[in-house]
């Protein structure tokens, strides 16, 4: 886990500031934040969502156990009785861009195509929504060896998904 000092110190390195940026704490949130803006890191998201996440593929192979991290974290989950860590996306090309960095990692994966339906019916509200996309692909990891190297060298950094990660694991040791 980053310790916020750290966080601040590893942001300002990436955006090429000399002085860290000086964590904060969020009481809606109950975490410290670390937060920072950039103009060139703005446009090249922007030009990574509009157009080709492949864009991106320069950065993130240099770093592809830190880029999968955060993917599995924003996207990612995991399923203790299916046995199978898992991200979801409505991109066909992030998943092909994780899918990429996933086999650098030595982690083999499967690639489906979910169909959904066109309507959705929020579960709080009760409201309708329209789905943007008909189709969501699942990236999903199987099999002891793989779960233990994801484990290994990607794993979460949000606190119920590494916890779910290590219930998986002791299911698999028999613990």
């Amino acid at each position: 886990m980053i310790s916020p000092r750290s966080g601040g110190r590893r942001l300002a390195e990436a955006l090429g500031r000399s002085k860290p940026y000086t964590p904060r704490w969020d009481d809606d949130l109950q975490r410290w934040v670390v937060k920072g803006s950039s103009v060139l890191l703005y446009d090249l998201l922007k030009r990574a969502r509009e157009g080709d996440p492949w864009i991106l593929m320069p950065y993130l192979v240099k770093y592809p156990e830190e880029a999968c991290r955060g993917f599995f974290d924003a996207e990612g989950s995991v399923n203790i009785n299916r046995y199978q860590i898992a991200a979801y996306n409505t991109n066909p090309r992030i998943i092909g861009l994780f899918e990429g960095l996933l086999g650098k990692l030595g982690i083999d994966y499967r690639t489906y195509r979910y169909h959904r339906d066109e309507f959705m019916i929020c579960l709080k509200t009760g409201k309708l929504y329209r789905r943007n996309s008909g189709s969501i692909m699942c990236l999903a990891i199987y099999g002891e060896d793989n779960i233990m190297r994801f484990a290994e060298k990607i794993g979460f950094t949000i606190a119920r998904k590494r916890a779910a990660l290590m219930k998986l694991m002791r299911r698999y040791r028999g613990c």
